[in-house]
C-alpha cells in the first residue's frame, strides 16, 4: 500500500511540470507602457458595459443601466458619446441615449457599428423581441441604419438568429462578415464564436458557421471584435490558463495557409487582464488603443469602460483606407458596382453605395492588391495598388470611372454647312474623299439635306476581339477631304479628321462643321484724276486743265491686288457678357496650334463676335476683348505674335438669325481662320 502511494506521489511530481508546460506563459506589459485608464467622463456608479469605438475614435457606443433609459429604471439602453482630440488625447462629451426606435422598453446593448461611405452609420446590436419588434424568444441580433440622420426601425437578422442566445455581433469593415457569440447547438463549449457571410448577389445573409476549434474551446468565447484590417480578431474567454475569469485574447486569419485559417489565440496578459472579467475589446484603426469593459477593483460601478495602449504583439496590421466614388466616365453619375480585392493572402468583395457610387475599403500595408471593379452594363476596370512602401495609417481618396459597355456602330454621320457672302448659307457643289491609313477613296458627291451637306461613313475595324481599341484606331486614322466649288467663290478644299467629330470612346463631340467660302476678288475700275500742266514753253497764261481718265487696275501704275484665301479652323462659343476663355477652351488651343504647324504656319486671323443684346458700345467692347484674349492665349502657347491678327465686329456678322436664347448663343463666338495670300 505504501509502495502504491509513493508511486502515485512520484507520478504527480513528474506530471505537474509537464501539464504546466502546455499552457503558454502569461505576458506582462509594464504599467507605464500599457497605460490602462478608467474613462471617468463615461463611467458612473451604474454599469457601463460593452464599449464599441469607431475606428477613428469619433464615437464611443456602450450599454448602461444609468438613469434616463427608455424603459423602466435600471433597464439597459444603448448610449453614445462623441469624441474629440484635445492635445493629442481623445476626450468624450457627455453620453446621450440613442432613444427610440433603437432602445426599447427592455434590454438593448452589445453594439457594433460601421461607417458607410457616405458618412452615415449602420449598427448591429442585441435585444429581445418585444411588442412591435419581431424576433425569437431568446436574445436576437438586430440591424438599423441612419437615413437622413435618423435611425430606422431595427429589424432582426432572421437567417442568423436561432432559438438560443445570439448576441455580441461584430461587423467586418466591408460589411460582408458578421461575427457573434451564441450558445446554439453545434459548438465546442458553453458559448462559441460563429461567423456569417453576406451574399452580395442574393443580397442576403447566409447561415452561420462555427469559427472552429482554433478559436473556440470547451469553455465560453464571447464578445468577438473584428478589427478594421479585416483579419485581426479580439475576443474574451474564460478558458484555462488565463489571468482571471474572462480574459482578452487576440488571433489573426492566415488566409495563405490551407486548413488553419486562424493563428492560435494569445492572451493579452497583464495588466489588460485582471483577476476579474475583462471583456468586449475594440481597437482603433491605427492599432494603438484598445477600449474594453472590466469589473476589476478601483472602478466607479460594477462594470466600467477602460482604455489602454495595445501591446506590440497584439497590434493589427497598419491599415490604409481607400475611399472615393465609382462613377460613369465623362459623368458624375454614381454606379452600383462590385469591387474585388485580391492579394497573396486572399480575396474579398465590397459593394459601392448609391446614389454617388461611394466606397470605402481598409487594406493592410506591405502588400500588392489587384483591384477589379465591375458593374452590369459597364466595362470592367482593373488596377494595381502597391502598398509595400506605406508604413503609416492614412486615408487615400481615389475615384474610379467606368466606361459603358461598348456598342460598335455600323456607321457615323457628320454634316457641313457652307457660308458665303455676309455669312449667308449657300449650296455649292460639295465632294469628298475618305482617307484611311493613307488609303484614299474615289471622290464622291456629298448629299444635300436641306441646308446641310450630310456624310455617312461606314465603320471599318479589323480586330473583333478588342472592338473599343480598334474603333479608337479607326477614329484616329480616318480623315475626310472636303472640296467645294461655286461660281463667284474661290474653290475650297479642307481636310478633317474623324477625331474632330468623335472622341475615342465613341461619343460625338461635334455634329456639324461650318465652312466659309470666300468670294472671288474681281478686277475693279477706278477713276484717277490726272493733272496736266502746260509746259513753260507755252506762253499762253492758261489755267491748269484737269482731265478725268478711266484707268483699270491692270495699268502699270497700279499694283495688281492680291487674292486672299480664308479657312475656318475653329469656333469657340461664349456665355453672356463673357470674354475670357474657359479652361476647356484653353485646352482646345493646342489642337489649333497642331493644325497651324501641319498647315505650314500660315497667318492666323481671330474674329470676335457678339449677339445683339446690350447695345453697340458694349458689344464692340465684348467682341474686341474676346478677340484679343484669344490672341493673347495663342501667343502664350508659343505662336509668334506677328503671326496673329485680331478683328472684332460686335453683332454686325451674325451666324444665324436671333430668334431665341439658343440662336443668340451661336452668335457669341470667336472664329479662328488660317489666311493665305496669293
Amino acid at each position: 500500500m505504501k509502495l502504491c502511494k509513493r508511486w502515485w506521489l512520484f507520478s504527480i511530481a513528474i506530471l505537474l511540470p509537464l501539464l504546466a508546460s502546455e499552457l503558454p506563459p502569461i505576458p506582462v506589459t509594464p504599467g507605464e507602457e500599457a497605460k490602462v485608464e478608467n474613462l471617468s467622463e463615461i463611467n458612473t456608479k451604474f454599469v457601463e458595459y460593452t464599449p464599441f469605438i469607431l475606428p477613428d475614435e469619433t464615437i464611443l457606443v456602450f450599454e448602461s443601466n444609468r438613469p434616463g433609459s427608455v424603459g423602466l429604471s435600471g433597464d439597459f439602453d444603448l448610449w453614445y458619446a462623441l469624441g474629440e482630440r484635445v492635445n493629442g488625447t481623445v476626450k468624450f462629451k457627455p453620453p446621450v441615449n440613442f432613444g427610440p426606435p433603437v432602445n426599447s422598453a427592455y434590454f438593448d446593448g452589445l453594439p457594433s457599428l460601421r461607417k458607410l461611405p457616405d458618412g452615415s452609420l449602420e449598427m448591429y446590436f442585441t435585444s429581445f423581441a418585444t411588442k412591435g419588434r419581431k424576433g425569437k424568444k431568446e436574445t436576437n441580433i438586430y440591424y438599423t441604419k441612419q437615413v437622413q440622420g435618423k435611425w430606422t426601425d431595427p429589424i432582426p437578422l432572421s437567417i442568423i438568429n436561432s432559438d438560443f442566445h445570439d448576441r455580441m455581433p461584430s461587423i467586418s469593415p466591408d460589411g460582408l462578415t458578421l461575427y457573434f457569440s451564441s450558445n446554439r447547438p453545434g459548438g465546442y463549449g458553453k458559448d462559441d464564436i460563429w461567423i456569417a457571410h453576406y451574399d452580395t448577389a442574393k443580397k442576403m445573409w447566409q447561415k452561420p458557421v462555427n469559427a472552429g476549434s482554433i478559436i473556440n474551446s470547451g469553455a465560453a468565447e464571447i464578445s468577438p471584435s473584428i478589427h478594421s484590417d479585416g483579419i485581426t480578431l479580439y475576443f474574451s474567454s474564460d478558458r484555462d490558463g488565463g489571468v482571471g475569469r474572462y480574459d482578452i485574447y487576440v488571433t489573426q486569419k492566415m488566409l495563405y495557409m490551407k486548413g488553419t485559417p486562424w493563428k492560435k489565440p494569445q492572451n493579452l496578459g497583464k495588466p489588460y487582464n485582471s483577476p476579474y472579467d475583462d471583456e468586449y475589446p475594440t481597437v482603433t484603426r491605427d492599432g494603438l488603443r484598445m477600449y474594453f469593459s472590466s469589473n476589476r477593483k478601483g472602478g466607479y460601478g460594477s462594470f466600467d469602460v477602460y482604455r489602454a495602449k495595445v501591446p506590440e504583439f497584439a497590434k493589427p496590421k497598419v491599415v490604409i483606407t481607400y475611399k472615393g466614388k465609382v462613377h460613369e466616365a465623362d459623368s458624375i453619375k454614381g454606379i452600383e458596382a462590385n469591387i474585388r480585392i485580391r492579394s497573396k493572402n486572399g480575396e474579398r468583395n465590397i459593394a459601392t453605395q448609391l446614389p454617388a457610387g461611394a466606397y470605402e475599403m481598409d487594406l493592410m500595408n506591405d502588400e500588392v492588391y489587384e483591384i477589379l471593379i465591375s458593374a452590369p452594363g459597364y466595362e470592367p476596370y482593373e488596377t494595381i495598388l502597391d502598398l509595400r512602401e506605406n508604413h503609416r495609417p492614412e486615408t487615400i481618396t481615389k475615384n474610379f470611372s467606368l466606361l459603358p459597355e461598348f456598342q460598335l456602330p455600323d456607321s457615323l454621320s457628320i454634316s457641313f454647312q457652307m457660308l458665303g457672302k455676309e455669312n449667308k448659307i449657300i449650296r455649292p457643289n460639295v465632294t469628298y474623299r475618305l482617307v484611311y491609313n493613307q488609303e484614299q477613296s474615289d471622290e464622291k458627291i456629298m448629299r444635300l439635306d436641306g441646308d446641310r451637306f450630310v456624310l455617312t461613313i461606314p465603320v471599318r475595324i479589323h480586330d473583333e476581339q478588342n472592338k473599343r481599341q480598334a474603333y479608337a484606331e479607326f477614329i484616329k486614322n480616318t480623315s475626310i477631304i472636303v472640296s467645294a466649288s461655286l461660281t463667284g467663290y474661290d474653290p475650297l478644299k479642307q481636310k478633317f479628321s474623324l477625331a474632330d467629330f468623335f472622341s475615342e470612346n465613341g461619343k460625338q463631340t461635334a455634329a456639324q462643321k461650318t465652312l466659309q467660302m470666300k468670294p472671288v476678288v474681281e478686277s475693279t475700275t477706278s477713276k484717277i484724276t490726272v493733272a496736266k500742266k502746260e509746259t513753260k514753253d507755252n506762253t499762253d497764261n492758261k489755267k491748269t486743265k484737269q482731265t478725268t481718265t478711266n484707268v483699270t487696275e491692270k495699268s502699270k501704275k497700279v499694283k495688281k491686288q492680291k487674292k486672299v484665301r480664308y479657312e475656318l479652323i475653329a469656333t469657340l462659343r461664349f456665355g453672356k457678357e463673357v470674354t475670357n476663355l474657359s479652361k476647356k477652351q484653353q485646352k482646345e488651343l493646342f489642337k489649333i496650334k497642331q493644325k497651324w504647324i501641319q498647315a505650314g504656319k500660315p497667318l492666323i486671323e481671330v474674329q470676335g463676335h457678339t449677339d445683339r443684346k446690350g447695345g453697340l458700345k458694349k458689344n464692340i467692347r465684348w467682341s474686341k476683348e474676346r478677340a484679343y484674349n484669344m490672341r493673347k492665349a495663342l501667343i502664350k502657347i508659343g505662336i509668334p505674335k506677328e503671326k496673329i491678327r485680331a478683328k472684332y465686329f460686335a453683332y454686325r456678322r451674325p451666324l444665324v438669325e436671333e430668334k431665341d436664347e439658343a440662336s443668340k448663343a451661336k452668335n457669341r463666338r470667336v472664329e479662328v481662320y488660317f489666311v493665305w495670300e496669293q
